[in-house]
């Protein structure tokens, strides 16, 4: 197991609850990229390289992977003779990512692995769909599955809390991404080593012209690196070693 300290959400997989359900359609037709509204809208999603995205699993259309749930909440509904509580978690939604940096990954069979290990991480759950997104600066693949069957709620026992959660983290990252080359951001920094990446983290966006310095948002931007500038530094590339802690010798007093 690394040495490096996961968060709950790390750079290279993260995850999120979805619920109530109705959120679930609007997070397939966003993988999916059928909202309207982002299609050539925002900046981080290049329209020209849409039709690169794919799909590696599950459904083709949203509203068959909405259905699906529904159709399964019904069920439940009527085993258990009561209406789903509407803070219910209906799905969950994995994220994996291949830094911008590691254009030597081949995003196929990384995104493979990851969808087997997703597989095998959280069996019996329904996989509802596994779109890969190549539109954006980061290859990144979306993987939603069902936490609701017909006789039980999967939601808050399988994704879990605190350190069940971390050790998920720790798996992903032995069974997968170090068979990449892909190393565990430390994230315990103390406070000059933070500042020292933080501006490390700037200046290499400098030296990119990267869009985000010309964002109106950029004094919190800013702000949100230098509070936190781990996961920029991993993303850009950027290897630092933490200070090591002196050591204090049993004679002093």
């Amino acid at each position: 197991m690394p040495n490096s300290t996961f968060g709950n959400n790390t750079l290279f997989f993260s995850i999120a609850r979805i619920k109530p359900a109705r959120k679930l359609l609007d997070a397939l037709k966003h993988n999916k990229r059928q909202i309207q509204t982002e299609l050539g809208a925002f900046s981080h999603i290049d329209p020209e390289k849409t039709n690169l995205n794919y799909c590696l699993a599950g459904c083709s259309k949203p509203e068959d992977g909405y259905e699906t749930v529904r159709d399964l909440i019904k069920q439940y509904s009527n085993n258990k003779r009561r209406q789903l509580q509407k803070n219910a978690v209906v799905a969950a939604e994995m994220i994996f990512s291949i830094p911008f940096h590691r254009g030597d990954i081949d995003h196929l069979a990384f995104f493979e692995d990851c969808l087997d290990w997703c597989k095998n991480e959280f069996k019996g759950h329904p996989l509802l769909s596994a779109d890969v997104h190549l539109d954006e600066a980061c290859k990144h693949m979306h993987v939603l599955i069902g936490c609701v069957l017909p006789d039980r709620l999967l939601g808050s026992k399988s994704i879990s809390y605190g350190k069940p959660f971390k050790f998920r983290n720790f798996r992903f990252f032995d069974e997968v991404a170090k068979h990449y080359g892909l190393q565990a951001p430390s994230i315990g920094l103390n406070k000059m080593d933070r500042a020292k990446l933080g501006h490390r983290v700037l200046l290499r966006l400098e030296s990119l012209d990267d869009p985000l310095l010309k964002s109106a948002c950029f004094n919190s931007l800013r702000r949100f690196i230098e509070n936190d500038p781990v996961p920029f530094a991993s993303e850009l590339g950027i290897e630092f070693l933490p200070s090591l802690k002196a050591v204090k010798n049993k004679g002093d007093s």
